[in-house]
């Protein structure tokens, strides 16, 4: 590793938003998928088979014909979803197929917001004749004050309890027992200790104010869906005994002590029946009419058609695209035959790839589902028993990139990216130290690693945890910031200081 380079490097190389990374160090850092299992629709009949992301890119991405395909990739969180579809966007850029438009729909800052931003940014939308939908989604986009847009998504989530009170539409919560929520969501301790915390991250209009828009106090990558959890309707008995002392409304004090009961999974319930609302309150908060997204992708996909072209979207988290879920997915299974043809609105054919945790996939209705055409699971594996050397080619990888000047990469990947001619830094620390060696022969320094502390350092990370994702920024990125600053500590994540050994403090080989 040469430590002068990395000292810049660092921060440009190691980032947990793929879509940040330039091509070139995004090139230079990946690592073939290992473990890709893929099952021919999204029942749940079928068998599931090993696939390559070649066989991915080659069989189904690269030319589906006129075929209509909606594949879904799904996984754990940090399993490495986002990159393979960044991966198939930078295929298609080096071989770019006759007749196709691809769109890539990054994560950006994984909010609302941000999405719509960079779909205002397309040129296949500015051309097209909904003015009044282009100036609506002109208004979403833009950013507003942080407390304003949590105080219109509170009030929203209140008027939807109310109406609801009102209309008896919905049947999860009695209404009598809807009438007590409505006090206790109206109680300005429970609102400002719970609902909207403003030091509590977790708090749960905080989550969802964080999937509409970004806010740059809030560090790290958003994952969390704008959801609420049981959790956050189990509090302690003692937060019942204020509100009794501030003599709260009875029917509040009352859905409380219904909340703390043991016999009844009350919070689970009423995390249930509000969800009900959140993807309409994100609507109305955001300025969002979720029909504006089926008739853009309607009218671009018009256009095409009449240009004799096709359509591949890549979209590389459908979580971006929170409150508006529906509307996204009823664009992606919409084919190019039979009724587009009989409403005078001939679409092109559309082929889709959508990255997707298995937690919200789970939540797809079954008329989405039945629709999907190929599901693509990547499996939370890379780092565990028997993976050793993926471990070895992802650290290589990425401290070799980190060691390089960004125009050297640059270059590279001007040229063509090849395997053969990725370039290989000098190294700096003594020849003894191991190094991995890749398919095309390049030998790539481990400094400050050894393939056996690798292996225990990943046997130490959190169950959950154990993805490329995690390992980059709590294992890799920690351990070189402690290197720059003094190379002979011991990283901070490892909790037992490092013994000494006549003299010399041992490598990390020795942890166990």
């Amino acid at each position: 590793m040469n430590k002068e380079i990395a000292a810049t490097r660092l921060a440009e190389v190691i980032k947990v938003d793929t879509t940040s990374n330039t091509p070139a160090d995004f090139l230079a850092t990946h690592v073939p998928f290992r473990h890709i299992k893929l099952k021919h629709g999204g029942g749940l009949g079928q068998d599931f088979e090993d696939v390559s992301e070649e066989d991915i890119w080659e069989t189904y991405v690269r030319s589906p014909g006129d075929r209509h395909q909606f594949m879904v990739v799904q996984g754990a969180n940090g399993t490495g979803k986002s990159h393979l579809i960044r991966w198939l966007d930078t295929k298609f850029q080096a071989q770019p197929p006759d007749g196709e438009v691809v769109i890539f729909i990054r994560r950006s800052d994984n909010t609302l917001k941000g999405t719509i931003r960079q779909l205002l940014e397309l040129p296949e939308l500015q051309s097209l004749p909904q003015k009044e939908v282009y100036e609506r989604l002109t208004v979403a986009g833009q950013s507003v004050k942080p407390q304003e847009l949590k105080n219109e998504l509170y009030h929203s989530l209140l008027a939807k309890v109310q109406t609801d009170i009102q209309s008896g539409n919905t049947d999860i919560l009695k209404r009598g027992r809807k009438k007590q929520l409505l006090s206790l969501l109206s109680n300005q301790t429970f609102c400002e200790e719970y609902l909207m915390n403003p030091v509590d991250d977790n708090a749960p209009l905080e989550r969802i104010y964080r999937r509409v828009a970004n806010d740059a106090k809030l560090k790290g990558y958003n994952e969390e869906p704008a959801r609420f959890q049981s959790s956050d309707f189990r509090m302690p008995p003692e937060f019942l005994e204020r509100l009794e002392g501030d003599q709260a409304d009875v029917k509040a004090t009352d859905y409380i002590y219904e909340l703390l009961e043991p016999d009844e999974d009350l919070p689970t319930a009423t995390a249930a029946y509000l969800n009900q609302f959140v993807d309409e309150v994100i609507q109305k908060a955001a300025g969002v009419h979720p029909g504006d997204f089926e008739s853009i992708f309607a009218a671009i996909r018009h256009e095409l058609y009449r240009q004799g072209q096709r359509l591949t979207l890549l979209i590389e988290d459908i979580t971006s695209f929170t409150g508006i879920n529906e509307s996204l997915l009823n664009v992606l299974i919409d084919e190019h035959t039979g009724t587009a043809e009989a409403k005078g609105m001939e679409r092109c054919r559309l082929s889709s790839v959508v990255g997707t945790t298995s937690q919200f996939y789970g939540e797809f209705r079954d008329n989405f589902r039945n629709r999907v055409t190929e599901e693509i699971y990547i499996e939370d594996t890379a780092l565990t028993a028997g993976q050793d050397e993926a471990l070895l080619e992802i650290v290589a990888r990425y401290l070799n990139a980190m060691s390089l000047p960004a125009d050297y990469l640059t270059n590279w990947e001007r040229e063509g990216a090849t395997a053969e001619t990725l370039p290989v830094h000098q190294r700096k620390e003594p020849d003894f130290w191991p190094t991995y060696t890749l398919p095309r022969g390049q030998a790539l320094s481990l400094y400050p690693f050894t393939a056996a502390a690798l292996k225990n350092l990943v046997a130490g990370m959190q169950a959950g945890q154990k993805t490329p994702r995690y390992f980059l920024t709590d294992i890799l990125r920690v351990t070189i910031q402690q290197i720059m600053e003094k190379e002979t500590a011991f990283p901070p994540y490892i909790q037992a200081p490092a013994p000494i050994c006549n003299g010399r403090v041992p490598r990390i080989a020795s942890i166990s």
